[in-house]
């Protein structure tokens, strides 16, 4: 991706009104566009997996809870990781997540909801979280059944960036990449991230 692309995603960043769009949505969008970009620059070949985009026709449908409940079938279709990735010798599918990253204590920290993370590790323990954060060289990788949650199901658990690992560590065809076009665009994305802390919520969707 180069940078005025990034640019025109991420560049226009005056505050608008909550009724504008759906600001989660918008920055979730743009890192996962960063992460597509990035592994194909790398020789990857990344497809859309998650079911808003291979069951877009569905998605309203499949999202009722009134409807199917908690099966695990419909679970496992809403749970769809974003993407599939194939290089020349590995095939991962990964959840993209973007994180502004929060100061504990001292130390940056990852905040990821556990009744998500449960999910994750029950429907598609095979997959890989990329998280997508201004901190380090912007992208964290590291394998869902490595990431354990902690407290209430409708709790978040707080994880270091230790926990993570670089992104050539799983998807090593990245190797000696060169990530430094995407630092301003996650930076804009930082600053739209915290632009509405107010609209973010970690609790499990209301049970039907």
């Amino acid at each position: 991706m180069t940078r005025p692309q990034l640019d025109r995603m991420t560049g226009s960043l005056e505050a608008p009104s909550a009724s504008e769009f759906d600001q989660n949505l918008v920055v979730g969008a743009a890192a996962k566009e960063m992460v597509r970009s990035l592994l194909e620059s790398c020789g990857y070949a990344v497809l859309p997996f998650g079911y808003e985009n291979v069951l877009a026709g569905v998605r309203p449908e499949i999202s009722d809870r009134q409807r199917f409940g908690r099966g695990e079938l419909v679970e496992r279709i809403r749970s769809m990781p974003d993407l599939l990735v194939l290089g020349e010798r590995e095939l991962h599918l990964t959840e993209v997540k973007f994180r502004a990253g929060s100061v504990r204590r001292g130390y940056q920290r990852i905040r990821l909801s556990n009744w998500e993370l449960t999910r994750y590790q029950k429907c598609w323990p095979e997959a890989i979280l990329t998280v997508v954060s201004p901190f380090r060289d912007g992208f964290h990788v590291q394998h869902i059944r490595q990431l354990s949650p902690r407290g209430s199901p409708d709790g978040a658990t707080e994880f270091s960036y230790d926990d993570f690992l670089p992104i050539e560590s799983i998807f090593t065809q990245a190797e000696g990449g060169d990530f430094r076009a995407f630092a301003q665009g996650i930076r804009n994305l930082a600053t739209l991230w915290d632009a509405y802390p107010g609209r973010r919520g970690y609790r499990q969707p209301g049970r039907s």
